[in-house]
């Protein structure tokens, strides 16, 4: 009996060590992407953005805060480029919802994107100009949780090589499973003036799995298995 009772003692201890290891993996992933090809322009909403996907829903259109819109000329096409001149007419916003799927919460990596600057008319600056770009990470009831900014991404100087990769890092960042959030791009910069624009957004993480019951709980589940195989071993005999 003392022999079964150890045996059954390890198999508990190798299924509890196994839920853990388990509940501990997670993998990493691209959770969301665009590369904006095939978008559609209609004022300041982009459509048909053909969205990448693993552990949220999509994001659906995304619309800008700029009265004018969207560009929609020939070096617009397949990005998402705003006609709003940062530095005469203000800033702008951009909301990204991430409304996170039940069974998994989200561990946040580094969200990229490819940045461009336009001139007035909508095509691509030819000299360099201030840039300024923000990710906000917002609560559903759009509460601050975490920011990054890059700064003086095209510095106000010489010729200008497009475009410029930009990374914002959201480590120790979790997107709990079943709630929304929102990834909030704003566009800024001082004089002189320019419009800016997007491309190949990808927001990167890790799929975490829904948490496993307490240490205590799996610990008085083993010795109840183990008291059970005893308890039917005596009456047995």
């Amino acid at each position: 009996m003392k022999k079964q009772v150890s045996v059954m003692l390890k198999i508990s201890v190798l299924a509890i060590g196994g839920i853990f290891l388990l509940g501990s993996i997670a993998s990493a992933s691209i959770i969301v992407s665009t590369d904006f090809n095939g978008r559609i322009v209609s004022g300041a909403t982009a459509s048909n953005l053909n969205w990448n996907l693993n552990g949220v829903t999509s994001p659906g259109d995304l619309t800008v805060s700029a009265p004018d819109g969207l560009f929609d000329t020939p070096a617009a096409q397949d990005r998402f480029a705003v006609n709003r001149n940062l530095h005469n007419e203000g800033d702008w916003m951009l909301d990204i919802g991430l409304d996170v799927l039940a069974g998994n919460d989200i561990d946040l990596g580094v969200t990229t994107l490819d940045a461009f600057i336009f001139n007035n008319g909508g095509a691509l600056q030819t000299v360099q100009r201030d840039l300024d770009l923000k990710f906000s990470l917002l609560d559903s009831s759009f509460s601050m949780l975490a920011e990054q900014s890059v700064l003086n991404i095209y510095a106000n100087l010489g010729a200008v090589s497009q475009p410029s990769t930009v990374s914002f890092d959201f480590t120790g960042n979790t997107l709990t499973a079943g709630d929304m959030y929102y990834l909030r791009l704003t566009a800024f910069g001082q004089g002189p003036g320019n419009n800016a624009g997007i491309d190949n957004l990808t927001i990167n993480g890790a799929l975490v799995p829904s948490p496993v019951p307490e240490p205590s709980t799996l610990i008085l589940l083993g010795v109840g298995l183990i008291g059970l195989v005893a308890y039917r071993r005596k009456a047995k005999n």
